[in-house]
């Protein structure tokens, strides 16, 4: 699936052909595609490894794992688990993992 940032550099490359672009807006553009290939890869990279981060809140960045070390972390999972949000199909990978590590059926 397509990153949101990966969304916004199609749209913008459709609105703004990159050749009637200024050259500090080429290398703005530059590296956020760079930027952009490294988050993908590092997600390819944790999910084939089954360490899926949180990427947003109070625990942005931490792994699921080390959520659930925490004091609290059982709590916030099964409460992230319970929003509306979190049940749309942009998080379904990382709701899954939070089911199996929580042991919950899908």
């Amino acid at each position: 699936m397509p990153s949101v940032i990966t969304n916004m550099l199609e749209a913008l490359s459709t609105a703004h052909p990159e050749n009637k672009l200024s050259n500090e807006s080429r290398t703005i553009l530059n590296w956020i595609r760079t930027y952009n290939s490294k988050l993908e890869e590092e997600y390819k990279e944790n999910r084939e490894k089954n360490r899926y981060k949180i990427p947003f809140g109070k625990y942005r960045g931490s792994t699921i794992d080390a959520i659930l070390g925490m004091e609290k972390g059982s709590d916030y999972l099964a409460w992230l688990l319970r929003q509306s949000w979190f049940c749309e199909d942009n998080w379904k990978d990382l709701r899954s993992a939070v089911q199996e590590k929580l042991k919950i059926k899908h």
